[in-house]
């Protein structure tokens, strides 16, 4: 799978590329549905904050999505861990 979007500033997506996959994004997960029905789920955040963040000032952003989990139209899955950004299971 190989397409761009972005979120707008209401959290919709923007398609960028074309494609025939649906985008849904809730609660900081996104989820994508192929034109397979295979469905992608990205849930596993990397977030960083400003190196001349103050207490007063203090806040993180989203980096990283990281893929968490992959489910098939038959309801097998396979579900990803990370450890400091690398895959662990």
């Amino acid at each position: 799978m190989n397409f761009s979007f972005k979120l707008d500033k209401n959290r919709n997506p923007i398609y960028i590329s074309q494609h025939n996959h649906k985008v849904q994004y809730t609660d900081q997960t996104i989820t994508i549905i192929d034109d397979n029905g295979i469905t992608y789920t990205f849930s596993d955040l990397e977030k960083n904050e400003p190196s001349d963040a103050t207490p007063d000032t203090l806040f993180q952003y989203i980096i990283t999505w990281n893929l968490s989990q992959i489910t098939y139209p038959n309801g097998e899955s396979i579900t990803f861990r990370y450890t400091d950004g690398l895959v662990v299971g």
